[in-house]
């Protein structure tokens, strides 16, 4: 059975701290320019590959060791194993699913934002879209992979 208020608690703490990494590396990576292009090498698009590819590692390995070592000393009860087709080892786990969502997130920016035809965006614009996009995706790759660990395998 799944742990509802674990997995939420958990999701909500990888939200906030994947917020707060997205906005330093915002200000690191393309402060002080006014206006921040899309495309190109120094490109939003492309600067997702790394943001998705950090986030996803982080949020999928942080949460599973800590959930598994609770588990171990009884703090938490959820199943002992699950079928699932990413692997057990809980780094080849972040590893194998974060190069998956990197390349399924950074065709959805390109997908995105050809479709709406947009070039550029302001500092501030591109600020909060990647602080959201940042919270967003850590909460949901950390719900993802901490249900995993409530997960019963079949019988």
């Amino acid at each position: 059975m799944i742990n509802k208020s674990y997995v939420f608690k958990e999701s909500a703490i990888s939200a906030v701290i994947n917020a707060l990494f997205s906005i330093v590396f915002v200000f690191l990576i393309f402060y002080p320019a006014s206006h921040i292009a899309v495309f190109g090498a120094d490109g939003l698009v492309v600067d997702a590959i790394p943001q998705s590819l950090a986030i996803t590692f982080m949020a999928t390995l942080i949460p599973t060791l800590v959930t598994r070592s609770r588990k171990r000393k009884g703090l938490v009860t959820a199943s002992p194993e699950c079928i699932t087709w990413l692997p057990k080892n809980a780094v080849l786990r972040a590893l194998t699913l974060a190069i998956i969502i990197a390349l399924i997130t950074v065709a959805g920016h390109f997908a995105v934002f050809s479709l709406l035809a947009i070039e550029s965006v302001s500092f501030n614009t591109a600020a909060i879209a990647k602080v959201i996009y940042g919270a967003m995706l850590g909460a949901l790759i950390t719900r993802y992979t901490v249900s995993l660990l409530f997960t019963r395998s079949p019988d």
